[in-house]
């Protein structure tokens, strides 16, 4: 497959997720998975979802993060590039018109139930995607205790998820540093 074909297909996959999934990011995953891994074959699902945990790990939109390394791996800078822009195009563009037209907008109505249908197929798309990337990540009895208590943190406790995320990272670094010493005793 030519360069070219391979920057037109990153961008045409990420401007389709990036259209038609709206509650972020991570809802955009599985829709990714099926076109980069299944249809295109531009990577295996393992590289695709270390890629996507990647993405989600960074600071900043997990779409255009997940595009960037997406991009990068399939193709380069310039399919990085190509993937990137087909990530925030749509958001660029529903954004701008939402911000135009908001006035116009009726707050009751058929409108209105069809963004409450949508909201509520989102936690479903997000539901699928959490499921995949546990999958993939929750391989030991480290992963699955970490989860369950960062997840217990944050929804019992209110504990704000970046604290959290650097909490794991400081256990994992002590963590790492005990089975390090623990392995240099043997």
């Amino acid at each position: 497959m030519s360069k070219s074909k391979i920057n037109w297909i990153l961008f045409k996959v990420f401007l389709i997720a990036g259209t038609f999934t709206f509650a972020g990011g991570l809802a955009m995953l599985p829709l990714l998975e099926k076109d980069i891994v299944d249809k295109y074959k531009l990577m295996k699902r393992d590289e695709f979802l270390d890629d996507a945990i990647m993405s989600q790990t960074l600071p900043g939109i997990i779409a255009l993060n997940c595009a960037c390394f997406v991009g990068k791996k399939c193709n380069g800078f310039m399919g990085m590039l190509s993937a990137a822009l087909g990530s925030v195009l749509p958001a660029f563009v529903f954004m701008l018109l939402a911000t135009m037209l908001y006035a116009f907008i009726p707050q009751e109505g058929p409108l209105q139930m069809a963004f409450m249908g949508v909201r509520a197929a989102s936690v479903a798309i997000v539901l699928a995607a959490a499921i995949t990337l546990g999958q993939h990540n929750l391989k030991s009895a480290y992963s699955w205790i970490l989860m369950i208590v960062s997840f217990l943190l944050i929804a019992i406790l209110n504990i704000q998820a970046p604290y959290v995320i650097i909490g794991a990272g400081i256990f994992g670094v002590f963590y790492f540093s005990m089975l390090k010493k623990k392995g240099a005793s043997s």
